[in-house]
């Protein structure tokens, strides 16, 4: 079986999974990294991240997660590996645990990853936040 995550269809989900990440490209990206810049270092200490050129991903409470306009917010679902961020309103058509077999098999080596409709982003282990490395990624992608 070939697959491309471009080639599968995604579907509304019955029942949103809570959300234990967000992930913003381009402008939502840049307009979460200064959004987070408001919270007091502490706050910041609370979460963890990746980032790669104009991409950022915040993992943390959801409760906790700031809202951004543009990004994607992400949850784990109890059928995929843990490793797997999944977008919370959306999943694929095919039977989740097809969907399970498919990336277990010929994406095992991107664990841990974000899977998107038409992307899977492997993000590796996220960091501690912290303001400095905010600050740096946004002179480098503002």
């Amino acid at each position: 079986m070939n697959f491309a995550p471009e080639t599968l269809e995604w579907q509304n989900r019955v029942v949103s999974l809570d959300p234990c990440a967000v992930i913003a490209f381009d402008e939502a990206a840049v307009n979460l990294a200064e959004k987070l810049l408001r919270f007091d270092d502490e706050s910041l200490e609370a979460f963890q991240g990746a980032s790669a050129e104009h991409l950022i991903l915040i993992v943390g409470r959801g409760d906790d997660l700031p809202w951004t306009d543009g990004g994607v917010y992400l949850g784990k679902d109890e059928r995929t590996p843990a490793s797997f961020l999944l977008p919370t309103t959306v999943e694929p058509k095919v039977s989740i645990e097809l969907f399970k077999l498919i990336l277990e098999k010929k994406f095992r080596r991107l664990l841990p990853c974000v899977v998107l409709p038409k992307k899977i982003i492997p993000f590796g282990t996220a960091k501690k936040l912290s303001r400095a490395a905010l600050e740096r990624w946004l002179t480098q992608n503002k």
